[in-house]
């Protein structure tokens, strides 16, 4: 990763929060993206609609979910958030994201 860095190549991570809390302690000029659902609703139905979990699980799983991202809004990190309401949308103003911070000096 470090070659990768300092040959200027953009690196993307998916990780969670408390990933990406550790990645900006180390690089905090680095670009952060949180990705949110439209709302409490329809993160609830995305993680109802995987079937993974029962409904107890699921309730202490959207606690969970709601907690990160109260955790990643008020961390200062996550200086660029994207509701995904529409994929392809979503996409779009990510890529236009690492578009305008690839160009940042």
């Amino acid at each position: 990763m470090q070659k990768a860095l300092a040959d200027d190549i953009i690196i993307i991570l998916e990780i969670d929060v408390q990933g990406g809390l550790q990645v900006y302690k180390a690089m905090p000029s680095a670009t952060f993206v949180l990705i949110l659902p439209p709302d409490d609703e329809q993160l609830r139905s995305r993680l109802c609609g995987r079937g993974s979990e029962d409904a107890k699980a699921l309730e202490k799983r959207l606690g969970m979910a709601k907690e990160e991202i109260r955790i990643a809004v008020e961390s200062g990190a996550y200086k660029n958030q994207v509701t995904n309401d529409n994929l392809d949308d979503a996409v779009d103003e990510v890529v236009q994201i690492i578009k305008q911070e690839s160009t940042r000096t």
